[in-house]
This record gives C-alpha cells, structure tokens and sequence, in this order.
C-alpha cells in the first residue's frame, strides 16, 4: 500500500536531525517550527533569517500563503508526491535556519 502525501511527510520530518513531535507538531531545539493542520496542510515557521533567504520564492506560490496577522508562519498546502517535495524543501530550509 502506497503512503499519503502526509504520510511521507511526517516520514520525513521525523529523519531530520534532532526533530522530535509533540502531538500534531515537529520541534526542533525545542522549538515548534511545523505545526499540520490536516491531511493536506501545515504551518512553517520562518524566521527573518529564513525569510529574507527563501521568501520572496513563496510570495507567488499558489501553495503558500502568508499570514499578516501571524508573519513568523506560512501555511503550505501539499495533496500529491510533488506537492511534498515543494514542501519538505521548504522545511528543510527553515530547519537549518533554526
């Protein structure tokens, strides 16, 4: 039987270094940095450092969207394999960034 998109996900959120889950969140450091939100969607937190490496490639992302109320997270929506590897990159350089 074949993984969900989520599935893989969490797959492979759970190979990186030091990240641990706490119920429906990744931290790391023990900080919260992905937060899923369903089967098809999460939150990444992004810090400034990360932002102003990799944000502007999200601002015309139809996959992404950016909160104003909440600017530190982005939600991205993932329903297929490609859709997953979009996301996890993202994720990845959010991670180093922490």
């Amino acid at each position: 039987m074949s993984q969900t998109p989520k599935q893989m996900l969490e797959e492979r959120l759970a190979a990186l270094d030091g990240v641990t889950k706490k119920q429906s969140a990744y931290l790391a450091n023990g900080e919260e940095f992905v937060k899923l939100l369903g089967d098809q969607s999460l939150q990444l937190k992004m810090n400034a450092a990360c932002k102003a490496k990799i944000g502007g490639a999200l601002k015309s992302e139809s996959r992404a969207k950016f909160d104003k109320n909440n600017p530190d997270w982005v939600t991205l929506t993932f329903a297929s394999d490609l859709d997953v590897e979009f996301v996890f990159l993202y994720i990845r350089y959010s991670w180093k960034f922490l």
